[in-house]
């Protein structure tokens, strides 16, 4: 029998552990960041995370020893390549090399991780090429997030960029069929962001400046209040405030980029099977929002929140064939 794992995703205004066992959620838990852990998505506080980590898992009776943690982008680094037909070791021997435009000579510095997606056979039907999804990430990170982890009395065994973890849940948690291609918005706090899925592995990013923060920023302007509480009123939508042209600015801001990203890509990729965006992050939860992308973006819309959408991250990581992970 499996045992039970943690699943860790650590946002810049919430932290979100669930536990996972035989794939069955048996406790989950979403709590408010305190100020000064987090900076936009670099955490600068592992001592106060660890603290924090370790409290709340004890307040929420979670018992699982074992943690699994989705990384945030900044931290990480993602490509999707074509490479000659080689060996795993050989796979691994070269990876760095791929992504020496970021780490420079400072190899050792870091560690890989891959997986294979596909192998590429030409008309006979040998194989000549491998499609092949790489990631790194410094050694000195990852060291960090473990000490972190033991400090709060947890084992780190996996570290999966966000776009991974992504691909995982829509791949085991949806039950969607078909070619894999597909979008997924995720309409943060500081930023929104859209990451593009080929064949059901991760193919690019587009991120718009625009987040919630700038829509409760305008909230708290109109109702003339703090933006604490700005944050509390804007959802129950008091006198329309969600509707108002301030604020839907934000939404079309950000409606817009999502269709160029999308267009860009159709254009770019004319065999493409992109028919489906997936959507989640606070500006899932208002109405209006939601309404101004199924009319700006040429694809159907599915809200996430239908699979439990604050779940889903910690939930996938632990669970299901991902792609891989950089295992500790």
């Amino acid at each position: 029998m499996a045992k039970a794992i943690l699943g860790i995703e650590i946002g810049s205004r919430s932290l979100k552990a669930a536990e996972v066992k035989n794939g069955e959620l048996l406790n989950f838990v979403s709590v408010d960041m305190p100020d000064g852990i987090v900076n936009g998505e670099e955490l600068v506080s592992f001592d106060a995370m660890a603290d924090l980590l370790k409290t709340t898992l004890k307040e929420k009776g979670f018992t699982a020893k074992e943690a699994a943690l989705v990384v945030p982008d900044a931290n990480t680094h993602i490509r999707r390549l074509r490479m000659p037909v080689m060996t795993d070791k050989q796979l691994l021997i070269n990876l760095p090399y791929e992504f020496h435009d970021i780490i420079g000579d400072d190899k050792e510095q870091y560690v890989f991780d891959y997986a294979v997606i596909e192998q590429i056979k030409d008309d006979e039907g040998n194989v000549k090429e491998l499609d092949v999804l790489g990631a790194t990430m410094r050694k000195d990170l990852v060291n960090k997030y473990a000490a972190m982890f033991k400090r709060a009395g947890k084992k780190l065994v996996k570290a999966m960029p966000y776009e991974l973890a992504i691909e995982n849940f829509i791949r085991n948690y949806t039950g969607e069929e078909g070619s894999g291609d597909f979008a997924v918005l995720d309409l943060g706090w500081s930023s929104s962001r859209v990451d593009i899925f080929r064949n059901t592995a991760y193919e690019t990013t587009r991120v718009v400046d625009t987040g919630m923060q700038d829509v409760i920023n305008s909230v708290a302007d109109i109702l003339q209040c703090d933006p604490h509480t700005a944050r509390a009123y804007g959802y129950s939508n008091p006198d329309n405030v969600m509707e108002n042209e301030q604020v839907t600015s934000h939404y079309s801001d950000v409606a817009v980029e999502v269709m160029r990203a999308i267009n860009y890509y159709t254009y770019e990729n004319p065999d493409n099977q992109l028919e489906t965006l997936y959507y989640c992050g606070g500006g899932s939860n208002i109405p209006r929002y939601v309404e101004e992308l199924e009319e700006t973006v040429p694809l159907t819309l599915k809200p996430l929140s239908s699979f439990g959408a604050t779940k889903m991250t910690a939930h996938a990581l632990t669970e299901g064939p991902a792609a891989f992970g950089i295992c500790l």
